[in-house]
């Protein structure tokens, strides 16, 4: 933020005349957690986290659930008043990828984009599942060339020999996913 402020210049002047922006005065929690629910759903599908996953989190489940749907998600990532849902979903999978953290959080992020692009299932002759599966290896490709060109010390950080190829999605998660029939018609309705 101190580069951004100093851009604007002035930044002590501005910081006497700061005020705290509307949308977070009158927080609807149970808007907030909805939209969250919303967004978690789009990435990883519709009982994949409550049957699977969260369970994995023992004592700490209800705790972890809140953080991931209320404020990683329903604050954070599912505010799209700058980048859309692909957009932010590209930020996370590059910034997971370039962290390292390649076999798991990559590879859940990897099936969300490839979700938010269309696919669905796991049958790899689906020729929309093929379309966004060549979009998903191209920027995998760009990802690794931008690592690449930063130098070797972010190669050494950025593991690219854990990160994920598209077909491990249908490999180790059993696929795209499916909607359920209602959040099928809902999809149908918004386009």
């Amino acid at each position: 933020m101190t580069p951004l402020a100093a851009a604007e210049g002035s930044p002590q002047e501005k910081a006497k005349e700061s005020q705290m922006s509307e949308k977070w005065k009158n927080i609807d929690r149970e808007q907030i957690h909805a939209r969250g629910v919303d967004t978690i759903h789009s990435i990883y599908g519709h009982d994949l986290l409550h049957n699977q996953i969260f369970p994995l989190w023992g004592a700490h489940t209800q705790d972890v659930q809140f953080m991931e749907l209320f404020t990683v998600y329903g604050m954070y990532l599912s505010d799209y008043e700058v980048l859309t849902p692909l957009e932010t979903e590209l930020v996370v999978f590059v910034t997971i990828s370039c962290l390292g953290l390649g076999t798991g959080p990559a590879l859940w992020h990897l099936r969300g984009l490839g979700r938010l692009l269309g696919a669905r299932g796991s049958d790899e002759s689906d020729s929309a599942v093929r379309t966004v599966k060549d979009q998903l290896r191209s920027l995998k490709v760009a990802i690794m060339d931008v690592v690449e060109f930063v130098g070797e010390e972010y190669l050494r950080k950025a593991k690219l020999d854990t990160w994920p190829n598209v077909g491990d999605v249908v490999r180790m998660l059993g696929g795209w996913g499916e909607d359920p029939p209602e959040a099928q018609a809902t999809a149908t309705e918004k386009t």
